[in-house]
């Protein structure tokens, strides 16, 4: 029978009642899921924390705390105030559990329970998890019991006079509780002493944790409706009890108009500890109520930093809806949930040590793509911290994402069909365009241009007198200079960082002298990301002879994402990088129709900063070269032939430091780890490339077959055959 007592202005009655016998009690079937997703680094298998004590109380399963418990979060190092009819001190279950300051405020003495409801409440709260009978929600947390029942009441009624309950709330806030629980109530009204010291607890950053009340009423009653106070601060919630099947119990007061600051939790028929030891059955709103006092004490543990309205905001936010959808005046805010409340709430962020305390960037806007010259080569920077919105840690592996090989694969696929093109046009025309149009066919899966697509380019020159030429270009497919298209295709030199548009000036002086000024940007996407970049390059070329002829070219290419078409966003931000190259072209006529050509390349990219977590790169050494023959009028008349061997473009040498979030102390500070990582990649691509071209009236076909060994400058990778053609047709 729920022993409800009759309530005066200036006396509170308890919201339970106790059965006698022991056995399991009414539980959930089915045990705690494992949460999807992030989580915090767990210590232990959740699975090893469903056991039969933790089954028999009847509670824990269906309020999903197995999970809690492996990440550490029990309740160790938090107080938990009980201000109740005291505790059975000699019962098993709380060995060790008492804080040395527990009392009995009315009579002095020896602590003792006047009626076993101080010891049920206590067993729920922190039973210890010992391997007999049951344990409570934080089986390692600090039990401040305060029995502050009036002398005589108990165990009749268990009558508790409002002066004396702020005496004992004063009191445990004293003595360091962080959770109150008060497993009483149905008062009519609030007295002024126990309002302020209500409001003194919750000023001193203490969650205070009410009963609803057992009278069945559509809106909880004091003291309960406190937590709907201003000065409450958003630190006091109100629990009333719901039945095996999680419908709310037809004693326990509803929520009402205090919908916001309520929630339910299991409360009929828990197994529970007794006094004089073993087990009892208990229901009422009364063993509810310390369910939620030891979910917040087991919240607090796993994140003690956490200040008292943040705890209330995560167990009301997090509960599980009951009832209408949303907040409703049955079941306010729902059903306890440990496991969402352990979950991440809002989106996550990775602190940030460059820009100071409380700088983070979100995790869902964090990325990085480094760019082919870096390979296989990923920025695996392990497990990181993340902070949710109210600044707990979990850990992310944000390796696999970090890094994308290959992701300026494009011009491998696009450039290397685009050669082998008839010499410049003759400096006599006055003018020229031409249109091109490639079809990939099949190559490597990791390229992120589908096979069989469609790209095309425009071309165009202008001879203005004798001595100057103005080339430009548009398109992926397009080169610059068409002397060197034969020399080393887009994507493998430095302009093919910025290969979608470019205008060049050529002037000839003196004997067998010209001097180009090349000009091009460009951007490349990858994922979210983008990569752009502009080039600046002097060439000075000589004729030496009519065999032999060599240009030496110096460039700028400026990048403003990143590195050689690197570029990185939130945590892994980075800030522009500048490369300067120099690179020097040769070409040899063996023959009439057999000619040798070479190229090689040669840049420093000077270090680059980072705002997220890679603080800074070193200087990057990097290289390209080609080695390659061609051969014309083969098999007839304008064809030609070509064998080359190329480098793409490849870091040689470069580190980046990186301060990554790896820890979280007690107090919520972040910790961070310098870490050094290596960018030159373990590969090294080899491109051995077979083209053939002819005409077909004014028309060009260029068909190219290029086997790649270590593709994407990845040493695991096997090799990789693609084939291709493209179709000139100028007008």
């Amino acid at each position: 029978m729920r022993v409800i007592g009759t309530c005066l202005t200036s006396l509170l009655s308890l919201t339970a009642c106790l059965g006698g016998g022991g056995g399991a009690g009414g539980g959930g079937a089915g045990g705690p899921a494992p949460l999807a997703g992030l989580n915090l680094p767990l210590v232990a298998d959740p699975a090893s924390f469903d056991t039969a004590e933790y089954r028999a109380s009847g509670a824990l399963p269906r309020i999903g705390a197995a999970t809690l418990y492996a990440t550490g979060g029990t309740g160790s190092g938090v107080t938990v105030g009980l201000i109740d009819t005291g505790i059975d001190t000699t019962h098993g279950d709380f060995a060790g559990a008492l804080h040395p300051a527990s009392i009995d405020l009315i009579r002095g003495g020896l602590l003792s329970d006047g009626s076993g409801h101080g010891t049920a409440v206590a067993g729920l709260v922190g039973a210890r998890k010992n391997g007999q009978g049951m344990h409570g929600v934080a089986f390692d947390s600090t039990l401040l019991v305060v029995r502050a029942d009036s002398t005589g009441s108990c165990p009749a009624a268990c009558l508790f006079s409002q002066a004396d309950l702020a005496t004992a709330t004063d009191y445990a806030v004293a003595n360091g509780a962080r959770v109150i629980n008060f497993s009483l109530g149905d008062a009519p009204s609030l007295a002024t002493g126990l309002r302020q010291s209500l409001a003194a607890a919750a000023a001193a950053d203490t969650v205070l944790v009410l009963a609803a009340g057992n009278l069945g009423l559509n809106s909880p009653r004091d003291p309960g409706r406190f937590a709907l106070r201003d000065d409450a601060r958003g630190r006091a919630l109100i629990v009333g009890s719901v039945d095996g099947n999680n419908v709310i119990s037809d004693f326990s007061n509803r929520a009402g108009s205090a919908a916001e600051v309520f929630i339910v939790a299991p409360g009929e028929n828990l197994q529970t500890t007794g006094a004089g030891g073993g087990a009892v059955q208990a229901s009422g709103t009364s063993v509810a109520t310390p369910l939620v006092s030891g979910a917040a004490a087991a919240v607090l543990d796993a994140a003690p930093y956490l200040a008292a309205d943040e705890v209330v905001d995560i167990l009301l936010g997090t509960a599980r809806d009951l009832g209408a959808p949303g907040t409703d005046a049955i079941y306010g805010r729902g059903l306890l949930d440990l496991d969402r409340a352990l979950a991440p709430v809002g989106a996550l962020s990775v602190p940030v040590a460059a820009g100071g305390d409380g700088a983070a960037a979100p995790v869902a806007t964090s990325g990085l793509a480094l760019g082919t010259a870096f390979g296989e080569r990923r920025l695996a920077v392990g497990p990181v911290l993340a902070l949710d919105a109210y600044g707990r840690g979990y850990t992310v592996d944000m390796g696999d994402d970090s890094g994308a090989a290959g992701s300026r694969a494009r011009p491998a696929l696009t450039g290397f069909v685009d050669r082998q093109r008839p010499g410049k046009v003759e400096q006599a025309e006055t003018g020229g365009l031409s249109i091109d149009f490639a079809r990939l066919a099949p190559g490597s899966e990791a390229q992120p241009v589908a096979a069989g697509s469609d790209l095309g380019s425009v071309r165009a020159h202008w001879q203005l007198g004798d001595r100057l030429r103005v080339r430009s270009f548009a398109g992926p497919t397009a080169a610059l200079d068409d002397t060197e298209a034969e020399v080393l295709p887009a994507g493998h030199g430095f302009g093919g960082l910025a290969d979608d548009a470019g205008l060049a000036l050529e002037t000839s002086f003196g004997e067998g002298w010209a001097a180009t000024i090349d000009l091009q940007a460009g951007k490349v996407e990858s994922g979210e990301l983008s990569a752009g970049a502009r080039l600046a390059e002097l060439g000075l070329e000589h004729r030496l002879s009519e065999a032999l002829s060599l240009r030496l070219g110096f460039g700028v290419l400026d990048e403003a994402d990143g590195p050689l078409g690197s570029s990185g966003s939130g945590a892994l931000a980075l800030d522009g990088a500048v490369t300067q190259y120099v690179n020097l072209t040769g070409r040899l006529a063996l023959t009439d129709r057999l000619g040798l050509f070479g190229r090689a390349e040669l840049g420093s990219t000077g270090g680059v900063d980072g705002s997220g977590m890679l603080t800074r790169t070193g200087t990057l050494r990097s290289s390209a070269f080609a080695l390659g023959l061609t051969a014309g009028d083969v098999l007839q008349a304008t064809d030609r032939l070509g064998f080359s061997i190329l480098q793409p473009l490849r870091v040689d040498s470069g580190t980046a430091e990186l301060d990554v979030p790896v820890a979280q102390d007690a107090t919520g500070t972040v910790h961070f780890q310098r870490q050094e990582a290596e960018l030159a990649p373990d590969g090294r691509e080899i491109d051995v490339e077979l083209t053939y071209g002819w005409e077909i009236g004014r028309a060009r076909l260029q068909t190219a077959a290029m086997l790649r060994l270590e593709p994407d400058h990845d040493a695991s990778a096997e090799p990789e055959l693609l084939l291709g053609f493209a179709w000139h047709m100028p007008f």
